[in-house]
């Protein structure tokens, strides 16, 4: 990826079934309000007004959206590859512009020194209000509120931006079963022995105390170039018990490796962690691999992979 601009990676870091327009629109007035931002290596010039992203239309706002998936687009591993993979380049939030993404990417950084106290829940939903908190069943995790990240990435941390002239709510996440669709919950428990080598995931696996668990999704969707006939998504999801023992999503480490081979990658952040592989095309996809999760210390979980 060519190096871009700094405040364009802070955007990039940074789908609405319905928009929600304020009575508050642009000041028109006061010119020196609105701060023009030029991102040359995106195509595309930012402005700004306070706490908001300006747009001048909806079309503009869902190019932006679409070039920053292709910016943020992380390239598959080709598993014929005979060099290590790669660890991907963890970037930073800016002053200039704090996005709905950035206070949850914050949030997921401090989630442990709250879920892990008495009434820290209760400080950690008052200091990130703007986050959704289902507490569905045993599931007290923080969620976006909206079902694109890169539209996270473009609005405030109120979920709000000016298109056309009006400040929108782009928030269009209400209920549990909206984020059931989107594939980011829990599975249902199904504890999983460790000699068990699972085809195509990894069941809800536990760690020895009981107050840490990983999963492993298999999934695949169209590859991005004519070569890559498919990209294989390996989603490797945890969660941790807190105070009130339920679960929540924090920031972790978990690291992905093949072998015989012994490639690995390593990858930090809140869950999931996805690990993208190359299917070219005729290619089938076969062997064992296994994850590792800092929260189940040195022990690898093993599964296959046929796809």
């Amino acid at each position: 990826m060519r190096k871009l601009s700094y405040l364009c990676l802070v955007l990039m870091l940074g789908s609405c079934s319905q928009s929600i327009e304020q009575d508050v629109t642009l000041d028109q007035s006061d010119k020196s309000a609105v701060t023009p931002i030029d991102c040359e290596d995106l195509g595309i010039t930012f402005k700004k007004q306070g706490d908001a992203l300006v747009f001048e239309s909806m079309d503009a706002f869902y190019d932006a959206v679409r070039k920053l998936e292709e910016a943020s687009y992380e390239k598959p591993i080709d598993v014929r590859d005979e060099i290590p993979i790669p660890t991907r380049t963890v970037l930073l939030a800016s002053r200039d512009f704090h996005s709905l993404y950035d206070e949850y990417d914050a949030a997921m950084k401090e989630a442990e020194q709250y879920y892990d106290i008495e009434g820290g829940y209760e400080a950690f939903k008052k200091k990130y209000s703007s986050l959704y908190f289902p507490e569905y069943g045993d599931d007290y995790s923080a969620y976006l509120p909206v079902s694109s990240v890169e539209i996270a990435k473009l609005v405030n941390t109120k979920g709000e931006v000016f298109i056309d002239g009006k400040r929108l709510n782009m928030k269009d996440i209400n209920s549990y079963e909206q984020l059931v669709q989107l594939g980011v919950t829990p599975p249902a428990e199904n504890i999983q022995t460790r000699a068990a080598y699972p085809l195509n995931s990894l069941p809800t696996t536990y760690s020895d105390n009981k107050k840490r668990k990983i999963w492993v999704n298999v999934k695949t969707r169209n590859g991005s170039t004519a070569a890559v006939l498919q990209e294989v998504v390996i989603e490797v999801c945890f969660r941790k018990k807190g105070f009130l023992k339920k679960w929540y999503n924090y920031s972790s480490r978990t690291s992905l490796g093949t072998t015989p081979t012994f490639h690995e990658e390593s990858k930090e952040g809140r869950s999931s962690h996805d690990y993208l592989l190359a299917r070219k095309y005729g290619q089938r996809l076969t062997g064992v691999m296994y994850v590792t999760f800092r929260g189940t210390g040195d022990t690898k979980h093993y599964f296959q992979i046929d796809i």
